[in-house]
This record gives C-alpha cells, structure tokens and sequence, in this order.
C-alpha cells in the first residue's frame, strides 16, 4: 500500500522540501515531494504514520503545519526525489522574512569561507522570504533572484542533500550574487568597500539611506538625531533604533527576560522598552522618543547590519522608515535620490514586495 500526503501551512520558502527529502532518504522510503503551489505533496511507498511522526519532530524551525490529508493508493516508485514544483491553486502561507542564522552568522566571519562579509548570505533556514516572493510555489525562478545565475560552487550546494543549502531558493555568494554600492548625494559612486565606507561615515555623523530586504531606511549614530530630525522635519517622531548586541541595549534600556527572548528571536522585530535615565544616555534617549518613556529597539538581522557593526564604532543607529511625507517607504533605487542624504548604500537586488519592521 502506497500513500499520498499533502500538507499546508508554512510550507514554501522554509526548506520543508529538503527535510522531507532527508528524513525520506534516511528512513528508506520511497517516492517523491514537490510543491503545488497551495500545498506540499509527498508519495511514500509505505511508512506513512511513522514518517509523519518524525517529520514533526525534526520540521525546520520556520515551518509550520497546519493541514495533513493523506490518501492511499497503489502506485510504485523506484527512489525518493524531489520533483520539479507544478501549479496548483496559487494560494499558501508565505513566510516572512527571518534575521540570520547562528550558522550562516559563524560563516559570515570565517575569513576562510566564501561568504565571509558577503551581505546577502543565507540558508533554508534564514534570509529574504517575503520581500522577494513574487508568486508560489516557491522556487527561484518565481523570486527577484532569478535573475543572479547560481555559480558553479552554489550550484553543488544546492543540489547537495545534506548541504543546509540544499533548494536554498535565495542562496549566493559574492561571485554570482547581488553586491552593494555606495553612493554620494550627486548619485556618484564612491570607490573603495562600499559597506565599510558607510560605516565610516556612519561614525562621522553622516545622514545616510540604506536599501534593506523590504525597502529603505534612513540611518545616522545616536550622536545626531538632532541633526536627523531637522534635515527630516520629523521633529516628534519616535525613531526605532538597531543596537550592536544585548549589551549594548541594556546600557540604553530596562529589559526584561521575555523583552530580551523576543528580541533575539528570528523575526527580529522592533520593540518597545523602557528607556533608563542615567546621565550619560538621557539625552540621547530623549533625541530618540522624545517626551515618551519607552523606545523602540530592534537588533541587526541582515548579513548587511551585522557588517556594519563589525566595522562601526557606535553602539547603535537609527533605522527609520525612508520615505516622503504622506508616501509608502520607498524601495526603488532611482526614487531614494529625492531625499537629499549625504550617502547611499544601494543593492541591485529587486524588492517585490515591500516590508517594514515588525513593532511588538
């Protein structure tokens, strides 16, 4: 007796396909997975309780089912493989994008490693999810990076089983994927290190815009918010600022436990704490959110924060919103210009769709 299993939830963009695959090939069954645009099936030639039961044991830790049908049938199969994804009723849970894992953190300052200080480095179990996501099911060619071909060393990760690459839909690396430039206010490019440029200037009390996963957003060190606040004519608006660690949060904030969980968790969303009111951050804080006892902290998620960091001397930045007064935040490379910052940190990589941080 055979089986067919289809599964929905958050299934797309989460590397369910390469779990199911590997827990298939290890318990040597038979058959295929693929995606159908509104589910996952999976074909086993026996085995089905037992699979099912380790395959919620071991799901990746972005996925998450919420719907098993499973029908038998009497169809025979030679192997386990992943087929080619077909399309289905377009409709599936997409995940959202989730701040870098500890492992593609290790490799991003391994200076052995081919990624190292690359800032689009990511796995099946982090990176751009949302942001890039232009239709289900989810594969590369339906993403804004179709249009970077994997080079051959990607191109075995991808296709190696027990690489955590493997049908990684955004993978890359500095020689086949997207790069960042930087530019000056008169839209010319400053030669050099892009990223460790902006961070230098960063340090020097510059107002600059920085092109994320899901748009724009203006930054300067926590030393200028004055001056950021009269360049924006945003003279009351709380502005949301990134910290370098943990540390460095509690030098500018209370926080408790759950606070501190919910800040290293992989969403890595905005939140709000209570500010401290020793001397030597007062002022600063009140720059931040002025008249408010709370602000809003977020830790760095991106290859590209993490970079920065690595290369700032300040504890942290303002990362607010780019945009025109009344306008969505802004993601096209040739409409930031408008602004009038003093530089501009742009990638060639595409946002499909636009994505602000989370606020809890």
């Amino acid at each position: 007796m055979s089986y067919k299993i289809f599964i929905r939830g958050v299934v797309q963009g989460v590397g369910f396909r390469p779990a199911v695959y590997r827990i298939a090939k290890r318990m040597g069954l038979k058959g295929y997975v693929r995606n159908n645009g509104s589910n996952v099936e999976i074909a086993l030639d026996t085995g089905c309780e037992k699979f099912l039961e380790v395959l919620h044991k071991e799901l990746p830790s972005l996925a998450r089912i919420d719907d098993t049908i499973v029908e038998k049938n009497d169809e025979k199969y030679d192997d386990f493989i992943i087929l080619k994804s077909r399309n289905g009723i377009k409709y599936s849970t997409i995940p959202a994008d989730t701040g870098r894992c500890d492992d593609c953190l290790k490799e991003l300052f391994d200076m052995e490693n081919k990624r190292y200080l690359y800032p689009f480095i990511n796995c099946t179990n982090c990176g751009a999810r949302f942001s890039v996501i232009r239709g289900v099911p989810y594969d590369r060619k339906n993403t804004s990076m179709d249009e970077f071909v994997l080079c051959e060393k990607c191109r075995k990760e991808y296709l190696s089983p027990e690489n955590r690459r493997f049908h990684a839909q955004t993978t890359s690396c500095p020689g086949c994927g997207p790069e960042y430039v930087l530019y000056d206010k008169n839209k010319k490019i400053v030669n050099g290190n892009p990223v460790k440029n902006f961070a230098c200037f960063l340090d020097k009390g510059v107002i600059a815009v920085v092109k994320g996963w899901g748009g724009m957003h203006i930054c300067c060190n926590l030393n200028v918010v004055k001056k950021l606040r009269k360049w924006y004519k945003r003279e009351q608006k709380p502005f949301a600022i990134m910290m370098r660690d943990l540390d460095k949060v509690r030098k500018y904030a209370e926080i408790n436990n759950e606070e501190k969980k919910i800040l290293r968790s992989p969403q890595k969303p905005v939140v709000l704490l209570k500010k401290k009111d020793d001397e030597g951050v007062k002022e600063i804080l009140e720059a931040v959110s002025p008249g408010l006892p709370n602000m809003g902290v977020m830790l760095p998620y991106s290859g590209l924060h993490h970079i920065l960091f690595h290369y700032m001397k300040n504890d942290g930045v303002v990362m607010t919103s780019a945009n025109i007064p009344g306008e969505p935040m802004m993601i096209q490379n040739r409409e930031v210009f408008e602004l009038g910052a003093d530089y501009y940190l742009l990638h060639n990589r595409k946002i499909v769709n636009r994505c602000d941080d989370s606020v809890i």
